[in-house]
């Protein structure tokens, strides 16, 4: 049997004792029929004043030695998978506090407030990739799970496919009665236990997804149809080649006594879930402060995951099939194209100017593809054949289509004068 502990700082002690024994036969009968697996003793409760009076070994003492053993992460996942302890957040602590990646840390009590981990995992679909001169392919979907030890970096193709999924073991308990409190002359309402859960860039202060009112019972299944979405999923990705951030996702246990829920807070007249905050990034969601969000509500922050962020061939792919996908417009001409939104009874009008056209279009691709470079001893020099081929077949396709319908169009004219010049000739007749 393994000698375990699942606490940091906190080793337990392992001794070692050599007894001899006289009667060897007969003590080691009874010693096997009576603490081996067969027997109906267990090994925890074994006690060993008990062990010595009931074999004659008070004197028998000749040897000892004695180690400390101290918590690693084998052992904590050992107890974790057995059932018997989750302590995997205490890993995450030490992390956060050797790192100081992040403000908050300095700011929240992280060693006495965090008390549980919290699982988090997307799902990457399958699929074949081919952009700036490369081809990947994922062959079936995989579910990735986040590990915040490791500084796992997500692909970001597995962002796109909605909110993740989030669990955090909680025990169920039950609400208690409400409290009158004499000195507000209201009743405080002692609620079932709830959680609110944000996804953060918290170096970017950017919102990008935040939930509250989460039941521990959804919690612990992953449904949160019960709780109230303030700010919608949207998938933290990088917009530029080369950017790189990470992407928190932070736990918050909310107080029992509740005045004001955060769902009166967080109500539909609040910005952060007016339309076009909720489903973009308004200016609400690019400066929020999470040290602000925590103290105003009296939270207590209970678990983290993050994952890292990049812009990846991913990404550089859906950004240059929108490019492919822009109108182009021809060489040297400078056109004005209508936009949404109205001033004074007005549209607004932005010029497109060269940015659309074939030769911009290039210059784009070959912008981002730069930070994919195929030749490594080349990366200065990213005019390759392959690059400029990819963009002529698509462009080259994209030209076809055109061609196919201006020809439908055509014949449809040809068709029209025709009939019309039967009917002029009827009517001569």
């Amino acid at each position: 049997m393994l000698a375990a502990s699942f606490r940091l700082q906190h080793p337990s002690p392992l001794a070692v004792l050599v007894f001899e024994v006289k009667d060897q036969k007969e003590t080691k009968m009874k010693i096997l029929n009576k603490w081996t697996n067969k027997g109906n003793q267990k090994r925890e409760n074994f006690d060993l004043v008990e062990f010595m009076l009931e074999f004659g070994l008070e004197k028998s003492l000749i040897g000892l030695n004695w180690a400390l053993i101290n918590a690693d992460p084998f052992s904590i996942e050992k107890e974790r998978l057995e059932g018997l302890h989750d302590n995997c957040h205490s890993l995450i602590i030490q992390k956060l506090i050797t790192d100081q990646r992040w403000h908050f840390v300095q700011t929240f009590p992280v060693s006495t407030e965090m008390d549980s981990s919290l699982s988090v995992s997307f799902i990457q679909q399958k699929g074949i990739l081919n952009a700036c001169c490369r081809s990947l392919e994922n062959r079936e979907d995989n579910q990735i799970f986040l590990d915040p030890l490791s500084d796992l970096q997500l692909p970001t193709n597995a962002l796109l496919n909605g909110p993740p999924s989030v669990t955090s073991m909680r025990p169920i308990e039950m609400s208690g009665e409400p409290a009158y409190q004499r000195a507000s002359r209201h009743y405080i309402v002692f609620r079932d236990e709830r959680f609110s859960l944000m996804l953060i860039d918290p170096n970017g202060k950017k919102l990008y997804w935040l939930i509250v009112d989460i039941s521990a019972d959804g919690l612990n299944s992953g449904n949160f149809a019960d709780s109230i979405t303030v700010a919608n999923y949207i998938p933290p990705i990088p917009n530029k080649p080369g950017e790189c951030f990470y992407a928190v996702f932070m736990l918050f246990r909310q107080p029992k006594a509740v005045v004001e829920p955060l769902a009166d807070f967080y109500d539909f007249n609040h910005p952060l879930r007016q339309k076009e905050c909720k489903e973009e990034l308004c200016e609400y969601r690019m400066d929020f402060d999470i040290e602000q969000f925590k103290a105003i509500h009296r939270l207590q922050f209970s678990a983290i995951n993050w994952a890292k962020i990049c812009f990846d061939l991913f990404e550089a792919a859906r950004q240059i099939s929108i490019i492919w996908k822009r109108p182009e417009i021809a060489e040297g001409i400078d056109r004005t194209a209508k936009t949404e939104g109205k001033r004074d009874g007005f549209v607004k009008a932005r010029k497109i100017d060269f940015w659309n056209t074939k030769t911009d279009k290039a210059q784009q691709i070959e912008a981002i593809c730069k930070h994919f470079p195929v030749n490594l001893n080349n990366k200065n020099n990213y005019q390759s054949e392959c690059l400029i081929n990819e963009y002529l077949i698509t462009t080259t396709s994209s030209a076809k289509r055109t061609f196919s319908k201006n020809r439908i169009l055509l014949n449809l004219i040809v068709i029209l004068m025709f009939w019309l010049l039967i009917q002029r000739i009827r009517i001569f007749r």
